[in-house]
């Protein structure tokens, strides 16, 4: 407690110097304007004088003591007894740094002139070196206390000038190599414990590195830190990715460990994803003191390349310098063998984050392996998209990256922008004319794969509740006031429950990084990226030409005629074009230019209720008919499917081809085994018992009648009430007889039989 006193007593005296100095330099403002006698001005005077001196010979005494220092640690290590070196080191060390703030590097000594100061900084870097070089050459023991010792006089708020001098003689690139890499062999053992903070000292100095940009206004210490941070990145990062990729190639495939890696036997989390080979390190050793193995499995390889990536996308995410430093051709390379080859679904979902921030800021350049590398990595996005839909081989996860990285690509203002927005528009158009020239059952996978990809990137994608996704939380379901977290963990045992006491879902809180259990009722879905603005992103001369032949596809493929066919396939193309639609008209003109369209009244009419009586049978499990309960109805048919075996058959496309020898029909087959009875029903198959004259008397319009109905549904009671149909006070009248044929009304009645009862017919029914 007096140590922590005096300490707070000192940095108000060194507040107290400051302000001192700044009233007797520019005056205090605050003050009326008085004059000063001369007195007054030399008492002033002498108090600033004494306090300058204090504060010099503090510089001094610190000076000499870090001199001293540093000659009583050379002439130590010339002893021949290592472990007595160490001893004496261990005691000395931390009287260096104590919890007395006036004795510690430049604490409490900012008004001395600039000289004194650099000369403190290099005498007490120079401390921290020798004791480094020293620790090297131990090849017989790790001495762990020295090291936490040195990284305790490492610890520091650190400033430009630090960085500088910290990175003569490669101090930070010899120290990562020796403590932090997982794939560098080093002549002696380094605990668990002690990697565990070089790692951690590692991270805090990038992120000081990276703060450190721009706030220094010496021109030369600013450009030194830029060249810092560049070595940081593309030589030291993306160096010990690479190893990790060759030790993974190197390393044999251990059987066991591909069944544990897989998406049935694992579940995956992003829960403690920075740390998660030490973790795992510090389960199965039990004991953070005992010395790490080397990395022996490609699990382990896993673990080490997603602790190094949740950093790198931290750091990108944080700091905008940093991204435009890693947006290049082998950052770009790297992370996409990452994404292709690695089994791990964490690390392929961070790879696809980072190449999210990455790839709009490639620029521009003449190397044609950078173009084609991006030009087919567009292709590949598309094709691993539409895949998804038809294989399901991937996990939702992983294909909201892949939407959200082509959606960001189209959405900035890049030199790949306009190459990605006339892909997926090509591939819509030549789609359509396809269609129109042939048939429907003309088209191949390829082709369907690739509307598919569009279609979602347009907004045919219903996101759902997965790994790394942004959420806003409501905790009162009667208030609007929402948190923003992220999911990082999912109980998918109990993910499909409706339980409200069911928490499936582990989330992050962006603010106060507070974690808990919650369930999916409080939680809706932030999207990441959204559909930008049609006419911002067609940055071409026939915008408009070209934004109305996007919609005429469309519409063309909403019409299309399901009443001849059964394929799922034309029923999921067609939701994927609503879809698309609603989130396309985001923007008045666009808007008025759909409704110009002769399609827009087939639309309207696929929203009235007879179009689903009169064709279909209505879900069983769709409740409410709003955009939320639509999607969330959808997703449910998604999770069905996916609970299902499928099995495909037959030519990979979609043709019907008649044979003239055998008058068989080739075409793909897909065979779904039920495994479980799923409580999903896309199709309900019962029979319903519906009166088809009270059906069409709902549906039809009060506009006919003069305002009047027969019968009325609950929906059209509560619109009634609201004010939107007529007045809001309901009215029970008669039927006017000039309305009604005579032919119509027949007795009622038990015991007084009266002309009352309408008999709706077939035949008569137009005569209403």
């Amino acid at each position: 407690m007096l140590a922590k006193k005096q300490t707070k007593l000192n940095l108000r005296i060194e507040s107290n110097l400051n302000q001192l100095i700044d009233t007797f330099v520019y005056g205090d403002f605050y003050k009326t304007t008085t004059l000063i006698t001369s007195e007054e001005k030399k008492l002033e005077l002498d108090e600033l004088s004494q306090c300058m001196s204090r504060c010099y010979e503090r510089a001094m005494t610190r000076l000499i003591t870090y001199h001293f220092s540093h000659k009583f640690i050379q002439n130590l290590l010339e002893i021949d007894d290592q472990n007595q070196i160490v001893t004496i080191l261990n005691l000395y060390l931390p009287h260096l740094r104590s919890s007395h703030s006036e004795w510690f590097y430049l604490e409490n000594i900012q008004a001395t002139n600039n000289q004194l100061k650099e000369q403190i900084r290099d005498a007490y870097y120079s401390i921290i070196k020798t004791i480094f070089s020293f620790i090297l050459r131990l090849l017989t023991f790790e001495p762990k206390l020295l090291i936490q010792n040195m990284f305790h006089l490492l610890n520091l708020s650190y400033k430009s000038i630090d960085i500088v001098c910290l990175n003569q003689d490669q101090f930070v690139e010899v120290l990562f190599l020796s403590f932090v890499s997982f794939t560098k062999e080093s002549n002696y053992i380094v605990s668990l414990d002690t990697k565990l903070t070089a790692y951690n000292w590692f991270r805090f100095y990038v992120c000081k590195l990276c703060e450190n940009i721009g706030l220094d206004e010496n021109m030369s210490i600013s450009n030194e830190i830029v060249k810092q941070q560049q070595f940081a990145f593309n030589i030291i990062i993306l160096n010990e990715l690479k190893r990790l990729k060759q030790l993974q190639q190197l390393l044999p495939t251990d059987v066991e460990n591909e069944v544990y890696s897989s998406i049935e036997n694992r579940k995956y989390s992003l829960n403690h994803a920075a740390i998660d080979w030490f973790i795992k390190a510090a389960t199965v050793e039990n004991d953070i003191s005992i010395h790490s193995s080397k990395l022996s499995s490609k699990r382990d390889v896993e673990l080490c390349t997603n602790q190094l990536l949740v950093f790198l996308l931290r750091c990108i995410y944080l700091y905008d310098n940093v991204r435009l430093i890693c947006a290049n051709i082998d950052y770009i390379e790297e992370l996409l063998y990452i994404y292709r080859s690695s089994k791990n679904q964490i690390t392929v979902l961070l790879a696809l984050k980072i190449l999210r921030n990455l790839i709009p800021l490639f620029p521009e350049t003449t190397n044609e392996i950078a173009i084609i590398t991006i030009k087919n990595l567009l292709d590949e996005l598309l094709v691993s998209i539409g895949n998804s839909f038809m294989k399901q081989n991937m996990t939702s996860e992983i294909i909201t990256e892949l939407i959200n990285i082509y959606r960001t690509v189209i959405f900035l203002k890049s030199p790949w922008q306009m190459m990605a927005t006339q892909l997926i528009y090509n591939a819509i158009i030549s789609f359509v004319n396809e269609i129109k020239l042939k048939s429907f059952n003309t088209i191949d996978t390829i082709q369907m794969n690739y509307v598919f990809a569009s279609l979602c990137v347009f907004g045919g994608y219903i996101q759902p509740y997965c790994l790394g996704s942004i959420v806003n939380v409501y905790p009162n379901e009667e208030s609007n006031e929402y948190d923003l977290a992220i999911i990082i963990d999912i109980n998918t045992d109990d993910e499909n429950s409706n339980s409200s006491e069911v928490l499936p879902y582990f989330i992050q809180y962006l603010k106060t990084n507070k974690t808990e259990w919650i369930s999916g009722e409080k939680l809706r879905i932030e999207i990441d990226v959204m559909l930008p603005n049609l006419f911002l992103l067609i940055n071409i001369n026939d915008s408009n030409l070209t934004i109305h032949s996007l919609f005429d596809a469309l519409g063309y493929i909403i019409q299309m005629d399901t009443s001849t066919t059964e394929s799922l396939i034309l029923l999921e193309l067609k939701r994927h074009c609503m879809s698309a639609l609603c989130y396309m008209l985001n923007d008045k003109k666009l808007v008025e230019i759909f409704m110009e369209k002769p399609y827009s009244s087939f639309i309207a009419k696929l929203s009235m209720s007879d179009s689903l009586f009169k064709n279909y049978s209505l879900p069983v499990d769709l409740r409410l008919f709003n955009q939320q309960h639509l999607e969330q109805y959808c997703l449910s048919l998604n999770t069905a499917l996916r609970f299902k075996q499928i099995i495909e058959t037959g030519n990979d496309n979609y043709t019907t081809s008649n044979n003239n020898n055998n008058n068989q029909i080739s075409q793909q087959t897909t065979i779904i085994e039920k495994e479980d009875n799923t409580s999903f029903i896309i199709w309900n198959q019962d029979e319903f018992n519906r009166d088809p004259l009270v059906v069409n008397a709902l549906s039809m319009s009060a506009l006919k009648y003069n305002g009047w109905k027969p019968y009325t549904s609950k929906s059209e009671i509560e619109l009634f009430e609201r004010g939107r149909i007529g007045d809001k006070n309901l009215v029970i009248s008669s039927m006017p007889r000039n309305f009604i044929d005579s032919s119509l009304i027949k007795e009622c009645g038990d015991k007084h039989r009266f002309n009352g009862e309408i008999c709706l017919t077939t035949e008569s029914e137009t005569g209403i």
